[in-house]
């Protein structure tokens, strides 16, 4: 007998670990969907504000590297 209650203790115990893991889970799965959720009911993004910001970006690379081809050619 007492080794039966022993085996129902430690049985217990594991499906309280196993409850525990699941909960914790859950949690984490919650909080992605939370997030999804956010993301998805954000405005749709300007495609044409960020093309015209990346180019303007490529031409700043551009003229810096111009700057510096005039610069060393003036040291030069």
């Amino acid at each position: 007998m007492a080794v039966q209650v022993n085996e129902a203790k430690e049985l217990a115990k594991n499906l309280e670990k196993q409850a525990n893991k699941v909960q914790a889970e859950a949690g984490r799965r919650n909080k992605a969907l939370k997030i999804f959720a956010n993301l998805t009911s954000l405005p749709p993004f300007d495609t044409k504000l960020w093309r015209t910001s990346y180019k303007d970006q490529e031409g700043g690379v551009g003229l810096d590297k111009l700057i510096d081809k005039t610069e060393k050619e003036y040291n030069d």
